[in-house]
């Protein structure tokens, strides 16, 4: 009889810590889901800053030549092509690298306005905190 009893609370043990895992491990799934659509809702507002910047660009070369212009378009292009490396790396969960794709953009974004854009979503006081977050994640990671 004390052996059943030992058994049954074996039993019993091993069937509440395998719950556990799993109400665990399928919360952790649907945060990393979270997860994902904060940051494609958050790159998505900078998408359409950098679409409105290029539009910008557009109507002030074609109004002239402008020499500064094209050095800005060209810091703006690495921004456009930094924000799509890290909504790929958004898309394919790979938290890991999250933050040096976030780190490289927001040096892209500060190297845009050091040539005279604007960047409407990231600026000022904004943009510090962004840059020392991701300084601070990178260094952690």
């Amino acid at each position: 009889m004390k052996k059943i009893w030992r058994s049954r609370k074996i039993v019993v043990l091993i069937t509440l810590l395998l719950t556990a895992k799993i109400v665990l491990y399928l919360s952790n799934l649907e945060a990393q889901e979270n997860w994902k659509e904060e940051a494609f809702a958050q790159t998505d507002e900078y998408r359409s800053s950098i679409q409105l910047e290029e539009k910008r660009l557009k109507e002030k070369m074609e109004s002239g030549t402008h020499p500064d212009l094209e050095v800005r378009q060209e810091a703006l292009s690495e921004v456009s092509r930094t924000l799509y490396e890290w909504r790929n790396t958004i898309y394919h969960k790979n938290w890991k690298d999250y933050p040096k794709f976030e780190q490289a953009f927001i040096h892209g974004v500060r190297n845009y306005q050091d040539h005279g854009g604007t960047f409407d979503s990231l600026e000022g006081l904004e943009l510090d905190i962004a840059e020392a977050k991701t300084e601070w994640m990178v260094d952690r990671l």
